[in-house]
């Protein structure tokens, strides 16, 4: 049985939503992924002569990166839960003291 005429064109659409906003978020990924990969790698090196404040900012770096992994990993959840009909439309409520970026209050 072939699709019904209406159909088709809202899948279609629903496919570049999910490619719109996997091109949108992919950025938003990537670039504190490497922020925390290069800040751990710093710490890591045997060869970097840190001083403490090099060594905190680094850790302060990492943290703030990965908290914004965290956040956008939740917001992606809860876009895939009100995909999938199995939220109320009402995202959950956010546990840190941070902004939607993910950056601090």
């Amino acid at each position: 049985m072939a699709p019904s005429p209406g159909r088709r064109p809202l899948a279609t659409e629903a496919d570049r939503g999910r490619a719109a906003l996997l091109t949108a978020v992919s950025h938003d990924l990537r670039a504190p992924l490497a922020a925390a990969k290069a800040a751990v790698s710093g710490l890591r090196s045997c060869h970097a002569r840190l001083t403490e404040a090099d060594r905190l900012e680094l850790l302060a770096t990492a943290e703030e990166s990965l908290d914004q992994l965290a956040h956008l990993t939740e917001s992606l959840l809860d876009v895939s839960r009100l995909e999938a009909g199995g939220a109320s439309g009402v995202p959950r409520a956010r546990r840190s003291g941070r902004d939607r970026r993910g950056l601090p209050r």
